[in-house]
């Protein structure tokens, strides 16, 4: 009878451990599963981070991009030193600009023959002279009759990356060619072949990412043609009240 309960008792023992050893290995694989389950939630969760922060990213990227809205509108008056600080580079017909001091004349360059092929050569010392708050362009008079094609402007890229140099940021402003008198028209130079330049100027203005500043409609009569008093007796030289004009026009229409 001894010897029956003694073999009792040890397989009681024998239970007894495979019953603890049973619970140590559940215990022990699901501590395992916790962590793995742990660390795929954790990395889940920094992937989702950093497409947060790629989405992020592209949204100040879109946000920084400057809309530019063409024509220039009216904007709040600009200091008079504004004058002094910008390039502006057009024919012939702008010198007055300079003599009658609306801007600063070793800021500027005029030509009576600036074509848009040759401006960013021709203009060159006058565009790496100094730093620039901005640069006004007007080019054309020499282009009009010969412009068929937008792609015929292209040239101007050259011209605007010229001027911009290591300053990709600097405002750049496509001025529109002005009107030009019945004498002058009488001439070969017709209003509707520059409204047609003007309008392939502010296409070009638009897709490169310039300002385009319309100073032509100050000028043209309900005749389409120059207001007649705004001239001087050739008909392509503008009085000096109409140059005061455009300097103030220049600064009541900054680009935002």
């Amino acid at each position: 009878m001894k010897v029956n309960q003694r073999e009792k008792k040890k397989a009681k023992f024998r239970m007894s451990f495979v019953f603890l050893f049973i619970i140590a290995s559940f215990a022990a694989c699901f501590t395992f599963y916790m962590k793995e389950d742990f660390d795929v939630s954790k990395a889940v969760s920094e992937e989702q981070t950093v497409q947060q922060n790629a989405v992020s990213e592209m949204i100040e990227e879109a946000d920084s991009v400057k809309t530019i809205v063409n024509p220039v509108q009216e904007s709040a008056r600009a200091d008079d030193t504004y004058l002094s600080e910008i390039l502006f580079i057009g024919n012939g017909q702008m010198k007055g600009l300079a003599d009658y001091k609306v801007l600063t004349s070793e800021n500027c360059y005029f030509d009576d023959n600036l074509s848009i092929a040759a401006a960013a050569v021709s203009a060159a010392p006058y565009i790496s002279r100094a730093k620039y708050s901005a640069a006004y362009i007007m080019i054309g008079s020499a282009d009009v009759n010969s412009i068929t094609e937008d792609s015929d402007l292209n040239g101007l890229n050259d011209l605007i990356n010229a001027v911009r140099g290591t300053n990709q940021d600097l405002p750049v402003y496509l001025v529109s060619l002005l009107p030009v008198t019945e004498q002058l028209e009488n001439e070969g130079v017709s209003n509707l072949a520059i409204d047609e330049y003007n309008a392939k100027y502010l296409q070009f203005a638009n897709s490169a990412g310039v300002y385009y500043l319309d100073i032509n409609t100050m000028f043209v009569g309900n005749d389409g043609k120059m207001l007649a008093d705004k001239t001087e007796s050739d008909g392509i030289r503008l009085k000096r009240e109409a140059y005061l004009e455009i300097g103030e026009y220049i600064l009541t229409h900054i680009g935002k």
